[in-house]
């Protein structure tokens, strides 16, 4: 896996976790409608991840 790469995974790994931390703290703040749009967010990263990994496979052909 290129570099590139690696920095994007580490990138939407932050922002995946930070997503997590929202939908905790607005779930116990009883903020559900918002806590729906960061696990939408947190869902949307999901896939991101997914299409770096497998470009990194493709390009390690």
């Amino acid at each position: 896996m290129q570099i590139e790469q690696c920095r994007k995974i580490i990138l939407l790994t932050r922002l995946r976790e930070r997503a997590r931390r929202r939908i905790e703290s607005h779930s116990k703040a009883g903020n559900a409608g918002v806590a729906q749009i960061y696990a939408r967010i947190d869902a949307w990263l999901e896939g991101q991840m997914g299409h770096v990994i497998s470009e990194g496979r493709r390009a390690s052909r």
